[in-house]
């Protein structure tokens, strides 16, 4: 299948215009995968906890504000554990009670949603469970909705769907629930492996928003029920650098377990490798030699478990003070640090934005003690992690608090 280039790069550009204007929403979406999927139906958007699927066409018939709201929509299904805790309860149903839980969150953040969406004062503060018990209470309502909004699906046929379309109860993306949870490498993995990895990316993503006063109100309950997760931060970053990775989804080789087990038509991964990463590490004089070591193991660490097709390793105080490249021939033993002088991370950047290379993830490895972060309305075209033994205080990006991880 050919991907829909146009829809793709309006995607693109929706999820790096919420890094600068809602970056909680933005640092989820980042770190999911997007697949095209003309079978989606109804034909909007969708999420299986781990991916999120699109319709192309619905992506190029919203607004880039209604884009960037339907995006955050998916991202609240994933952060509310929607698609694991559904049980027993009717799919549809489900779905609605959960639109109904989230989306007021979204509107009264000033979101947009094409249409209105799933909206009622009544279930202000709600959660999902409560609002589905309430539900079942009406069976009017329960038959008007079932009435106007097919369930969601992933299977062969021409997409559409009488079921979608604009007004005051429009259903704009769904929860497909999987019973059998792959990890990105197609290995089983268990409920309470995603939701633990989910709890990682909410947090990680609320540290960021906060830090710059935007989290979105209505999340406290969300952000304290999911606390401070304890991260193996080996695996965090593994997961992070394959998050990001260039790989792809083929239709040309449907998933034969979902298709088998379940009736689900759904792509099967095209792994391309981790890309093209770049490891920043802060050598600056404000960095302990025990905290450059941390450094340096981390990196072994990433080139080990993400084995990238090319990794750039940039060692700056104030000034970029040694470049080396790595590429999967090579051998890779130690670094010698260069540098002890303040800490600066523009040059960095500039350096960046000047080579040929197409960089795919960044990961900075710092105390936070850089005096001239770049603002968000010029953050990097590719996705940054600041790996840190100090607070937040980057404007963009995600946080892994290194310093935990140090004393444990």
């Amino acid at each position: 299948m050919d991907i829909d280039k146009a829809a793709l790069d309006k995607l693109t550009a929706a999820k790096y215009a919420m890094v600068q204007r809602h970056p909680f929403y933005a640092g989820i979406a980042l770190t999911l995968p997007f697949v095209e999927c003309p079978y989606l139906n109804p034909p909007t958007m969708a999420t299986d906890m781990q991916v999120i699927y699109y319709h192309p066409k619905f992506v190029m018939e919203c607004s880039k504000q209604e884009l960037m709201g339907v995006i955050a929509h998916e991202v609240l299904h994933v952060a509310f554990f929607h698609g694991t805790r559904r049980k027993e309860r009717d799919p549809r149903l489900w779905n609605f009670a959960c639109d109904y839980a989230i989306n007021p969150i979204l509107i009264n953040g000033g979101m947009r949603l094409p249409g209105f969406g799933l909206y009622n004062e009544k279930y202000l503060n709600w959660s999902a469970q409560k609002i589905y018990d309430d539900l079942i209470k009406n069976q009017d309502k329960i038959d008007e909705l079932l009435s106007k909004m097919p369930g969601f699906s992933i299977e062969p046929g021409d997409g559409e769907s009488d079921g979608e379309g604009g007004g005051k109860d429009t259903i704009h993306g769904g929860i497909i629930d999987l019973k059998d949870f792959k990890d990105a490498d197609g290995n089983p993995i268990s409920v309470s492996e995603i939701e633990h990895n989910i709890r990682l990316k909410v947090a990680s993503a609320a540290q960021v928003a906060k830090a710059r006063g935007l989290l979105p109100g209505g999340l406290e309950g969300l952000i304290k029920a999911h606390g401070a997760a304890i991260v193996n931060w080996h695996d965090y970053i593994q997961n992070w650098v394959k998050g990001h990775a260039p790989d792809d989804y083929t239709w040309r080789k449907p998933n034969r377990t979902m298709l088998a087990n379940h009736r689900v038509y759904m792509p099967s991964p095209e792994l391309k490798g981790a890309g093209t990463g770049v490891l920043s590490i802060d050598t600056s004089g404000s960095v302990s030699d025990q905290e450059l070591v941390k450094y340096i193991t981390e990196i072994v660490g990433v080139i080990e478990m993400c084995r990238p097709e090319k990794l750039i390793i940039i060692q700056h105080d104030a000034v970029i003070q040694k470049i080396d490249e790595w590429e999967p021939t090579d051998s890779f033993e130690s670094l010698k640090v260069k540098g002890r002088g303040g800490t600066c991370i523009q040059p960095t950047f500039k350096y960046l934005d000047q080579i040929d290379d197409h960089i795919d993830w960044m990961i900075c490895f710092t105390d936070m003690g850089i005096c001239d972060y770049p603002p968000a309305s010029q953050a990097p075209p590719f996705p940054v992690l600041w790996a840190a033994t100090g607070p937040m205080n980057a404007p963009f990006g995600q946080y892994i608090p290194l310093k935990e991880a140090m004393d444990g």
